[in-house]
């Protein structure tokens, strides 16, 4: 049946897998540090869209999404 094939739903925590690199954990930190965003604001940042308490909880396409935010808001892209 359809239901059998289905994928198991995902964790609502993200396996050690889903968890962002130690590079993009770099990266937003280094994008929110040139656009003056100090760690207290980021962290509301990430409370705000992603409803996780910090930085190293989100998974690798969240942390690949905030990058990509920071980065437009500052001007640059890669």
């Amino acid at each position: 049946t359809a239901a059998a094939r289905a994928a198991p739903p995902k964790p609502l925590i993200p396996t050690i897998f889903d968890r962002l690199t130690a590079r993009q954990y770099n990266a937003v930190l280094a994008t929110a540090r040139r656009r003056d965003i100090d760690r207290i604001r980021l962290d509301g940042m990430i409370e705000e869209r992603f409803q996780k308490s910090e930085l190293a909880q989100l998974t690798r396409r969240e942390a690949s999404s905030l990058i990509a935010e920071l980065s437009e808001s500052n001007g640059t892209h890669r």
